[in-house]
């Protein structure tokens, strides 16, 4: 069974933040403690607090057609991915600061139950972006660079609906083991996109989105 969960927080004196913060920095224990204003995306990046809007529902549209995906593979194929979640954190380790992006959608293989306390004791094989058009940078330049510097994420898939909220083409990244170099494919819309990380798995956004 898929189970959403939230990444739990340490309780004792907590951190407002809110989108005023933006640019704030931030120790990994204040990150740690947190209590965000609602309505918007907070990451840490180099230990410099990033606040993004929340999702347009065009943006939000093809963030579940992909969740949703992911999660009817998991529930046929739980030794292959068996947790797909919306809210995770992906650590990024040796940065000038704390750092944890947090990708629209991830994937993981062997997530353990019951769940872990905090996101740093799991790493997700694929991590997923929707592109919006004020946030283009960072899943293209960004988020490739930091997600490429993580072990274990072998696949990073940036859906682009930006020229056409409602035919968006997705840039599939992979790369051999132990690479740090991600090889590029553009998947057009209404083509599948197949994977050997998930035998059986086929992606259509055309087909998915009339699910």
């Amino acid at each position: 069974m898929i189970r959403m969960i939230e990444s739990k927080r340490r309780p004792r004196g907590r951190v407002q933040i809110g989108p005023g913060d933006h640019g704030r920095l931030l120790s990994l224990d204040e990150w740690d403690r947190s209590c965000e204003e609602p309505g918007h995306v907070y990451e840490l990046i180099d230990g410099v607090l990033h606040v993004s809007p929340r999702a347009k529902p065009f943006h939000d549209q093809w963030v579940t057609v992909i969740c949703q995906s992911l999660r009817n593979y998991a529930a046929r194929h739980p030794r292959v991915i068996n947790y797909v979640s919306e809210e995770a954190e992906v650590v990024v380790h040796g940065r000038l600061g704390p750092t944890r992006p947090a990708p629209d959608v991830a994937a993981y293989k062997g997530f353990p139950r019951p769940a872990p306390s905090d996101w740093d004791q799991v790493t997700p094989i694929i991590v997923v972006e929707v592109i919006s058009p004020r946030r283009n940078e960072k899943d293209m330049v960004r988020n490739r660079h930091l997600y490429g510097s993580v072990r274990g994420i072998s696949e990073y898939w940036i859906v682009d609906p930006t020229k056409d909220a409602e035919r968006p083409t997705l840039t599939i990244l992979t790369r051999r083991p132990r690479s740090i170099a991600w090889q590029p494919r553009v998947i057009l819309f209404g083509d599948s996109y197949k994977t050997k990380l998930l035998p059986g798995f086929s992606l259509n956004l055309n087909k998915s989105k009339g699910r």
